[in-house]
């Protein structure tokens, strides 16, 4: 398989800036290309407001763009990572 580690760091919109998302956990989510469920988990925000997770692909995952969703405290937070096959040398 292939390990994958995603990390987000979370901050919502304040007067003078940014803060710190007033929820303690977030829900991550992410899908393969086929809009397959990888992973949907609930974390435990981080004091500096960050929450990650890993997760292994298996050896004959789909090839393609992985979406990742976070939401936390009414928000929602996009990113995502390529997932792209490698010959044995």
């Amino acid at each position: 398989g292939h390990p994958v580690h995603v990390k987000a760091i979370l901050r919502k919109p304040a007067v003078l800036g940014y803060e710190l998302p007033g929820d303690p956990e977030a829900e991550i989510e992410i899908t393969n290309p086929d809009d397959g469920t990888v992973l949907k988990k609930t974390a435990g925000l981080s004091k500096a407001g960050t929450v990650s997770a890993d997760v292994t692909l298996p050896a004959d995952a789909p090839l393609g763009y992985y979406p990742v969703r976070v939401n936390s405290g009414g928000g929602t937070a996009y990113g995502g990572f390529p997932g792209e096959g490698y010959p044995e040398p």
